[in-house]
């Protein structure tokens, strides 16, 4: 009803085509650039920050070999998806 509507201010809206792992939505949350992270000792990190910097190793630093397995991992993550959505009533 009218009493239900959204009256605030919406900052950033982001829309992805797959839905994205826990990892990634954490890391989304992190304002921080990957330098000053970083800078932060392990054991002081978030679990947020450090999922963006296994991300950013991931994408930019890893052997060509894991960023291979990484994107067939995620499309038979996609596919699984897909499947379980037709499957349901």
């Amino acid at each position: 009803g009218l009493d239900n509507r959204f009256t605030g201010l919406i900052d950033e809206v982001r829309l992805y085509g797959p839905s994205l792992s826990a990892s990634q939505a954490r890391a989304l949350s992190v304002l921080e650039p990957l330098q000053e992270i970083a800078a932060i000792s392990h054991d002081k990190r978030s679990n947020a920050q450090q999922d963006k910097l296994d991300l950013a190793f991931l994408d930019t630093a890893s052997s060509p070999n894991i960023r291979q397995s990484r994107q067939q991992y995620e499309e038979a993550q996609r596919t699984l998806a897909a499947y379980r959505e037709h499957c349901q009533p």
